[in-house]
């Protein structure tokens, strides 16, 4: 079969969200400028040569270009709906595999090698949370206010999902999912008493988790002790790893005055800083373009939330017209009111997903949170969070277009 490449590629960019396609765009050739840089002073791998990440991270943004290009243009949202239960067993399984045969590193099991590249699951896992939420509320939104719907859905949830990442050692993850979900079950309308109810229960697990593992635990009480005494963390010559990496970050943003030292002029990447084009690479930014690059960087997320609302809030009002059992389905739960929630908590969903992380990570960054692997989306150094978080500003971009045939 020959492939039309001309037809692929054509595409009415007057339909969709230009300011967020504008926006994302934007974000990530800036990531590839910063890696550029990067690159040219230290590799992550001591034993890669200089332009080594910079090239790696190339490759990743071209593919997710790529990935971006398909769900905003040429694959319907609606498809994931139909296919909602069949992702949750896909993303299941391979969280069962990592914990099976993952490989390790850093003290924790959150990757597969699969030879020719290596993916960490619990990324796009984030994705497929969503898409099953959205379809979940979607399909029992008139059943939401019963507690046995709700308890279904939460153990769905914890016992699939959260419970296989938390075994990874990862406890990040866990933590933002609950949230995202959270924030898309009161948006959907779920009474304040049973979100009262889950509250409390992951506030517990949460301590629970910090304090039956001594390296958690430690951090904690680092992080404390030094927060109320910032003056002695800055002072301090030997610290903690992760109260290293506050005290850099902190020294780092504040260096930066309001313009900036300069492109390729960070102190901070020219000394040793684990992770830090991953989880800090916001400091950095803020060393070298100060105070008001690291607004207009903050400006950019802004937009990014707010387009993403008003895509939510527009996705609320189209017909669901993908397919005769689609629309059965939507008539069956809704009577007369043809329209589907679906589109609407996706983007919600994605929305928060994004934006939570972007809080997270600028909050580790200004030494408000105890430190976290979480990456800066579009920004950060790491192949499956840049891939991922590209598919779903595709996704937002797909579900915009629903505006224009109300």
């Amino acid at each position: 079969m020959k492939i039309n490449f001309k037809t692929i590629m054509q595409v009415n960019f007057k339909q969709y969200d230009l300011y967020l396609a504008l926006s994302v765009a934007g974000l990530v050739v800036f990531s590839v400028i910063m890696m550029f840089s990067a690159s040219a002073v230290m590799p992550a791998n001591p034993n890669e040569p200089l332009y080594a990440d910079f090239f790696n991270h190339l490759e990743k943004v071209v593919l997710g270009f790529a990935v971006m290009f398909f769900t905003a243009f040429k694959i319907d949202y609606r498809l994931y709906q139909e296919y909602a239960k069949n992702l949750y067993i896909a993303a299941v399984i391979i969280l069962i595999l990592v914990l099976i045969m993952g490989h390790s590193s850093h003290g924790a099991t959150r990757w597969l090698d699969l030879k020719i590249f290596t993916i960490q699951p619990s990324e796009f896992v984030k994705l497929i949370t969503i898409i099953f939420v959205s379809d979940f509320i979607n399909r029992k939104k008139h059943l939401l206010q019963d507690a046995k719907t709700i308890r279904k859905l939460a153990g769905l949830i914890i016992l699939g999902i959260l419970l296989p990442i938390f075994l990874e050692n990862d406890l990040g993850t866990p933590i933002l999912i609950s949230l995202v979900c959270i924030a898309m079950l009161f948006c959907a309308g779920i009474s304040i008493k049973k979100l009262a109810v889950l509250i409390p229960v992951s506030f517990l697990v949460v301590i629970g988790a910090i304090v039956t593992k001594p390296h958690r635990l430690s951090r904690i009480k680092g992080y404390l002790s030094y927060i109320v005494n910032m003056d002695a963390l800055l002072q301090a010559k030997e610290l903690a790893p992760s109260l290293y990496q506050i005290k850099r970050s902190i020294q780092s943003l504040g260096s930066g005055g309001f313009f900036g030292k300069g492109l390729g002029n960070s102190d901070l990447k020219e000394s040793y800083l684990p992770e830090a084009y991953t989880d800090f690479i916001f400091p950095i930014i803020g060393e070298e373009f100060g105070f008001l690059g690291s607004l207009i960087l903050t400006t950019v997320f802004v937009v990014i939330l707010i387009r993403g609302f008003k895509i939510s809030k527009n996705a609320r009002n189209t017909h669901y017209t993908y397919g005769e059992i689609f629309y059965l389905e939507t008539t069956k739960f809704y009577g007369n009111d043809s329209r589907a929630p679906f589109g609407e908590y996706l983007a919600l969903g994605i929305t928060l997903l994004l934006i939570f992380q972007v809080i997270i990570n600028l909050a580790v960054a200004a030494g408000l949170f105890p430190t976290k692997g979480l990456v800066l989306p579009f920004i950060s150094f790491g192949g499956t969070a840049m891939i991922t978080n590209m598919a779903m500003a595709g996704i937002l971009l797909n579900i915009s277009k629903t505006k224009k045939s109300r």
